[in-house]
């Protein structure tokens, strides 16, 4: 501790949060993950707060931040075929054949009953084209960090909401 107090203004120690950054978003994505994989309320809580269609492609892109960060912590995440091939090719076949999953949320718009979690137009957009991914893409070319940070904010609105009803 005394090193990197000590070594506070170099790369050195920026590495320290940047793993920890990483670490903090795929275990949110993987909680969410094992959440819908393990419990069929928090299923069907999310399929009426989001919508079915919308609720599939946030499944899945929640999945595929997981399996990414999961297998691929380093400064340049690049894909691995076998961190997203099995997402991409149940996305394509169950739920959009052209393979892109598209996700909006406009918490004022979505949620105005529960205009207690903005007052405005805060909200955020992801969209991936699973038919195009290849492995070595860059993974921040694909999700920005700031997508991360909104859709981990939502995750942990979600889980929220789910204890609150």
């Amino acid at each position: 501790m005394r090193h990197a107090f000590a070594n506070q203004e170099k790369q050195t120690f920026f590495v320290l949060g940047y793993f920890v950054e990483w670490n903090a978003v795929r275990g949110i994505a993987m909680a969410m993950a094992e959440g819908i994989k393990h419990s069929p309320a928090f299923v069907t809580f999310l399929n009426k707060i989001l919508g079915g269609y919308k609720y599939k492609n946030f499944e899945y892109i929640v999945n595929f931040i997981r399996n990414v960060l999961s297998h691929n912590i380093s400064n340049k995440i690049r894909l691995i075929e076998n961190d997203y091939k099995r997402t991409a090719e149940s996305f394509i076949k169950r739920v959009d054949p052209l393979g892109v999953a598209k996700f909006e949320v406009i918490y004022s718009r979505d949620w105005p009953e529960k205009n207690y979690l903005s007052k405005n137009d805060y909200g955020f957009a992801i969209e991936i084209d699973f038919s195009k991914l290849k492995e070595g893409d860059e993974f921040l070319g694909i999700v920005t960090e700031w997508q991360l940070f909104m859709i981990m904010e939502l995750c942990r609105n979600l889980v929220w909401l789910y204890r609150k009803k």
